[in-house]
C-alpha cells in the first residue's frame, strides 16, 4: 500500500476481503525512485500509532530524521525526513534552484558529492526502530498567534466513528482572518442517524472540543461525497471547494431582524463573519465565530452603541436576539451613572505631594502599554478626548517596526484610523528597564519637558 498514509481501518477492511494476503506499507517519493521504507503489516496493537508505520529503510538507502539545524533527533521527537542512497535522483530537470533547495549536501559522510533529499515529511522514530508519519512540515499554519498542525486536527477527527475521510485546511476570506475548514466524508451509517448539517456539525464540534484547544477547532465543517484526488491519487488541495459565503444550513429557521437595534447587529455580524445574511436566532459560534472575532464584534458594538460589554457576555448571549436584549439592559443601567462621582479615591490614599490640577490640557502624553489589550483602548480614548501628541513606549528594534506593531494591534480591535498617524508617535523603549529603556539625555528631555504629561 502507498500513496497516502495508510489507516488501520483500511487494513482491517483488506484483511476481511483477503485474510491470507500478506500486506506491506510502502513509502517513497518520486525523487528517491519511489522505494525507501517498508513495513510488514500485522494486526494492530494499542501501542501502534493511529496510522500504519512507514517502516525501515530498504538496502542501499539511508534515512535521517533531522531538526531545523540539520541535527539528528532522538526517538519519539518529530523531525523532517531526509533520504540518501543509491536510489536518489540527480535533481529536477531544468530547475536548478529547486534542485539546490531540495537536494542538499550530506553532512554525515565524507563524500562531498553525496546528497540528501529534503522530503518535507514530518516523522519520528518508534521504540522498535520503525518510522511513523506525522504529516507535512509545510502544513503548519498560524492562526490568531497559535501554531497549528493541520494533521493533528485530521487525526483527531479520524478517531470519530462517523468519519471516513477528512482534510483540514486554513482559509483566509478576509485579510488577517484565517479560519480552519474541515472537509469530511462521513459514513452512510452516521448519515442515517444525523439527518441535517446542524446536527452533524454540532457532533464534530463537540468531539473536537473534548480533544483539542479552542483555537484548533474548525470554524466550518464541509461535507463531501468524496475528497478530490490528483491523477497520482493524492489529495488535490486546490480542488477543495471554497466554503459558501452564505448562512449555513442551521437547525433554526431564518428569522429576520425586527428592530433597528437587531438590524444594526445583523449588519455587524454579517461584516465580521463574512456572511450575506444572519438571522436573529443564529448562534455566533455555529456561524464560524471564534474568540478573536468576539473582540472585534465587541469593539464594533462599543463604537456603534456606546456600551461596554464583557467578553464573557457573548458566550451567555450568542444570538442577535439575546445580545440586543443585553444591550438594551446595559444602556438603561448605565444611563444614570455619574462618572465624576465614581472617580473618587479612598480617603486613606494620600499622595506624597499635593496634586495641582493643570488648567491647560497637555500638548503631549507619554503612554506605556499601548500594545496591550487595555492600552489599545486607552490610546483610542486619549485620541478622542485630547488634542495633544501621544508618545507610545514600544519594544522594537526600529521605529518602523514599532509603528507597524502598534497599527496592527489597534487594527485587530478595529480601532485604527489613518488620521491617527498625525498624533501617535512610537517611542522605542522598555518599561522594565531603567529610565524606560531610554538614554539619560532623552529621558531627561521628556521628563523635564513642559509639553509632555508623564503622569
Amino acid at each position: 500500500m502507498g500513496g497516502e498514509a495508510s489507516t488501520w481501518q483500511l487494513v482491517n477492511q483488506l484483511q476481511e476481503l483477503a485474510g491470507e494476503c500478506q500486506m506491506f506499507n510502502h513509502y517513497g517519493p518520486t525523487e528517491t525512485t519511489v522505494g525507501v521504507l517498508t513495513y510488514p503489516i500485522t494486526q494492530p496493537t494499542q501501542q501502534l500509532p493511529s496510522t500504519v508505520p512507514l517502516g525501515q529503510p530498504l538496502a542501499n538507502t539511508q534515512v535521517y530524521v533531522l531538526d531545523e539545524q540539520l541535527q539528528l533527533v532522538p526517538i519519539g521527537v518529530p523531525g523532517e525526513l531526509y533520504i540518501g542512497g543509491a536510489g536518489l535522483a540527480r535533481g529536477y530537470l531544468n530547475q536548478p534552484e529547486l534542485t539546490v533547495a531540495r537536494f542538499i549536501q550530506n553532512p554525515f559522510v565524507s563524500d562531498s558529492q553525496a546528497r540528501l533529499y529534503k522530503t518535507g515529511d514530518k516523522v519520528s522514530y518508534l521504540n522498535d526502530g520503525n518510522l511513523q508519519f506525522l504529516g507535512r512540515v509545510d502544513r503548519q499554519v498560524k492562526i490568531r498567534g497559535f501554531r497549528i498542525e493541520l494533521e493533528e486536527i485530521e487525526t483527531t477527527l479520524k478517531q470519530h466513528s462517523g468519519v471516513q475521510e477528512v482534510v483540514v485546511r486554513a482559509t483566509e476570506e478576509t485579510l488577517g482572518n484565517k479560519r480552519l475548514v474541515a472537509y469530511i466524508v462521513i459514513s452512510p451509517q452516521f448519515r442515517l442517524i444525523n439527518q441535517n448539517y446542524q446536527a452533524i456539525a454540532s457532533v464534530f464540534r463537540s468531539f473536537c472540543l473534548d480533544k483539542l484547544p479552542e483555537y484548533a477547532i474548525p470554524s466550518i465543517f464541509v461535507l463531501l461525497k468524496a475528497l478530490p484526488l490528483t491523477a497520482n491519487g493524492k489529495i488535490d488541495y486546490q480542488a477543495l471547494p471554497t466554503p459558501e459565503q452564505s448562512r449555513p444550513e442551521l437547525e433554526q429557521l431564518y428569522v429576520a431582524p425586527r428592530t433597528g437595534l437587531e438590524r444594526q447587529l445583523a449588519e455587524i455580524w454579517s461584516e465580521i463573519l463574512g456572511l450575506e445574511q444572519v438571522g436573529i436566532y443564529d448562534n455566533f459560534f455555529e456561524l464560524g465565530g471564534h474568540s478573536l472575532l468576539i473582540t472585534q464584534l465587541l469593539a464594533k458594538i462599543r463604537k456603534a452603541f456606546s456600551v461596554e460589554l464583557p467578553l464573557k457576555l457573548l458566550f451567555d448571549a450568542p444570538t442577535i436576539a439575546d445580545l440586543a436584549a443585553q444591550i438594551d439592559n446595559t444602556q438603561i443601567a448605565t444611563s444614570d451613572i455619574n462618572l465624576d462621582s465614581e472617580a473618587v479615591l479612598d480617603p486613606k490614599i494620600v499622595p506624597a505631594t499635593k496634586y495641582v490640577q493643570k488648567t491647560t490640557p497637555p500638548a503631549a502624553i507619554l503612554l506605556t502599554g499601548a500594545t496591550g489589550f487595555l492600552g489599545a483602548f486607552l490610546l483610542y480614548e486619549l485620541l478622542q478626548q485630547t488634542t495633544g501628541d501621544i508618545y507610545c513606549l514600544i519594544r522594537a528594534k526600529t521605529t518602523e517596526l514599532a509603528t507597524k506593531r502598534l497599527q496592527n494591534h489597534l487594527k485587530s480591535y478595529l480601532l485604527w484610523d489613518e488620521s491617527f498617524n498625525q498624533r501617535v508617535i512610537p517611542l522605542i523603549g522598555d518599561l522594565a528597564q531603567p529610565l524606560l529603556g531610554l538614554s539619560a539625555d532623552k529621558f531627561a528631555a521628556y521628563r523635564c519637558s513642559n509639553r509632555c504629561n508623564l503622569s
